[in-house]
């Protein structure tokens, strides 16, 4: 697998890149290379998934996938309501 830091931080990376650049499907393909990578990790901040999840619901949303962007922000939102971060969940 390699180290699943490493993969994180460059899919992140290459998400915000695409974003900037307006590559909007690019993006979330990054964003949830991003995700997998965090799938691999042992401890992960729960904050962290959120704002990933933010992102690619962000970049779904203005890609024009529809129930992509429900799904990531849903997710989101699950997150959120289960470490009760009620910031997260506005």
């Amino acid at each position: 697998v390699g180290d699943a830091g490493r993969a994180y931080a460059i899919a992140r990376r290459a998400g915000e890149q695409s974003q900037r650049l307006l590559a909007w499907e690019q993006a979330a393909v990054h964003l949830e290379q991003a995700l997998d990578a965090l799938d691999h990790q042992e401890s992960v901040d729960p904050r962290r998934r959120i704002e990933v999840l933010l992102a690619l619901g962000a970049s779904q949303r203005l890609s024009g996938n529809r129930e992509r962007r429900i799904a990531a922000y849903q997710q989101a939102i699950a997150i959120a309501r289960a470490i009760g971060d009620a910031a997260l969940q506005a």
